[in-house]
């Protein structure tokens, strides 16, 4: 009986850490002291689907260029302590606001843990693309 209750409690105990290891959370570093120059730019933003506030935040939006294309990152962070998928695309438009096809559009999946920061880059797929709009969806994996 002593045994059986002795594998129990193994059982329960490894049952317990295979839940806690499902939630990953992100611990950081970086430098105080930036020595790049970030040139933020005001966003407009469009909540449509309220789940996702619960999940991601947007805490930065840059621009800069490259070559003469446009080139933006947007500075995301999960407000959970467990992972998540969500997708997005970028939408490009030229200076007349036309929707600028791009073989490459489609949505593309992320992979966020807990409390982490990510960085997106993007970069404009010709110079003529002067504006932009960056969707996101939950993924449903």
């Amino acid at each position: 009986m002593r045994t059986r209750k002795h594998i129990i409690g193994i059982l329960l105990a490894s049952l317990a850490l295979l839940g806690f290891s499902a939630c990953t959370t992100v611990n950081t570093i970086e430098n105080e002291d930036k020595v790049g120059e970030r040139h933020p730019i005001k966003d407009k933003r469009v909540t449509n689907d309220s789940s996702l506030d619960g999940i991601i935040e947007f805490v930065g939006l840059i621009e800069g260029d490259q070559d003469g294309y446009r080139k933006v990152q947007l500075d995301i962070r999960s407000v959970k302590s467990k992972d998540y998928n969500v997708s997005y695309k970028i939408d490009w438009y030229d200076q007349n606001g036309f929707l600028f096809k791009n073989p490459s559009d489609g949505w593309q999946p992320l992979h966020i843990y807990g409390g982490e920061i990510k960085s997106l880059l993007f970069l404009a797929p010709s110079p003529r693309c002067k504006d932009f709009r960056i969707s996101f969806i939950e993924s449903q994996q």
